[in-house]
């Protein structure tokens, strides 16, 4: 039986005051944002989306081929406009730099809604020892463009790790 569903297209569920995680990945997985100052560029975005489309950002980080966040949207039907000033942001900006105009970036996102604490907290640690998962960096401290660092300052290593 044929699926009504695109092939890798994956299915969005929406609902309002929830807390989701969110993956999205360059397109091949290739590392466009391999550099700091390019990363930089979707550092930027995040805080600007966030506060365009009412949105709480828990936890992030961005790799040079994906970003991960942990957030919560009073709106859900927002997620997709607030991924795509993101997305088409960053790969706008990206082109510019790099006189490649039209060149895609992303490929899509994906979507977990959060259903209880612990899963909240399994997917907090998650992103803040990615950048170790994927040798950016020796410890989840040495790595900047994650919200690790800021829990650190706010509530101790100790309470965070």
């Amino acid at each position: 039986m044929k699926s009504k569903f695109p092939k890798h297209i994956p299915f969005h569920l929406y609902l309002d005051d929830k807390i989701y995680f969110v993956t999205s990945s360059t397109l091949n997985k290739i590392h466009f944002f391999d550099t700091d100052d390019k990363k930089e560029i979707i550092k930027i975005r995040l805080k600007t989306s966030a506060e365009k489309y009412d949105v709480r950002i828990y936890a992030w980080v961005v790799l040079s081929n994906h970003y991960h966040l942990l957030l919560q949207l009073k709106k859900s039907e927002r997620l997709p406009g607030f991924i795509a000033f993101i997305n088409g942001g960053s790969s706008f900006e990206l082109n510019a730099a790099e006189n490649k105009k039209g060149r895609q970036i992303w490929w899509n996102y994906w979507d977990n809604c959060i259903r209880d604490r612990k899963t909240f907290y399994k997917r907090f640690n998650y992103i803040h020892h990615n950048p170790v998962k994927h040798d950016y960096a020796r410890q989840c401290e040495d790595y900047q463009f994650s919200s690790y660092n800021h829990y650190i300052k706010k509530l101790g290593k100790d309470y965070v790790e």
